[in-house]
């Protein structure tokens, strides 16, 4: 009632008499018509809300994502995907692979509040993020994201663990940083590659990094 009344007094103070009708073919005066707009806009067009992650899940420091992940994503304007503001629509994917002497691979995987999809693939030379890269695939491809999303988490992507309890320490070799935010949501997990897996974790991950070099050769 209150709204209506607002709106209600705002359009009678809008409207002008005959004089000025004279000079104005609409009878109305600009500033109030503006504001009367904006005001209906702003009433009937749902705002789109954005925040940091509220729930975080990820690998305790010191950790690769401590330590080369996120000062990469800093270095690209990427921004760290725990604190960077996100709608609840929105999703974003960031895989990172090697860490090794054979390099370091990445993708991002990311949708929109308004749905669209966007596929991005950071250069790491040595140890230091150089450029982001787009990568145009068509909407009707069947490497397009939107496609391919349920089959990532129907092989696990949102199951893996943030970290897999091994009775040894890889010093230097490949391992598989994970990175998940769906709307509020953040986790993340670091895993080695093994060729012989221990856990169904390490099997996880591998189908999910074989699927994503196979539809984006990250």
């Amino acid at each position: 009632m209150l709204l209506a009344a607002g709106v209600g007094r705002l359009a009678s103070l809008a409207f002008v008499g005959p004089a000025a009708a004279e000079t104005d073919p609409l009878g109305c005066k600009d500033t109030p018509v503006r504001f009367l707009n904006t005001l209906v806009v702003h009433i009937l067009v749902p705002t789109v809300l954005a925040s940091q992650a509220t729930i975080v899940d990820e690998p305790p420091a010191p950790s690769l994502l401590s330590m080369f992940v996120r000062p990469w994503a800093t270095d690209l304007s990427l921004g760290d995907l725990r604190t960077i503001a996100m709608a609840d629509s929105a999703v974003e994917l960031r895989f990172w692979e090697g860490f090794g002497l054979g390099g370091v691979r990445a993708l991002v995987l990311r949708r929109s509040p308004s749905g669209e999809w966007s596929v991005l693939r950071p250069i790491i030379d040595g140890l230091h993020a150089t450029k982001l890269d787009t990568l145009q695939i068509a909407r009707n491809s069947i490497h397009h994201p939107q496609i391919i999303w349920p089959t990532l988490v129907n092989v696990g992507m949102l199951r893996l663990p943030t970290r897999v309890v091994r009775k040894w320490m890889m010093l230097d070799g490949h391992t598989y940083v994970l990175e998940v935010r769906r709307g509020q949501t953040y986790r993340a997990s670091e895993i080695e590659h093994l060729d012989k897996p221990e856990v169904s974790a390490d099997t996880d991950i591998r189908r999910i990094a074989e699927f994503l070099r196979r539809y984006f050769n990250p």
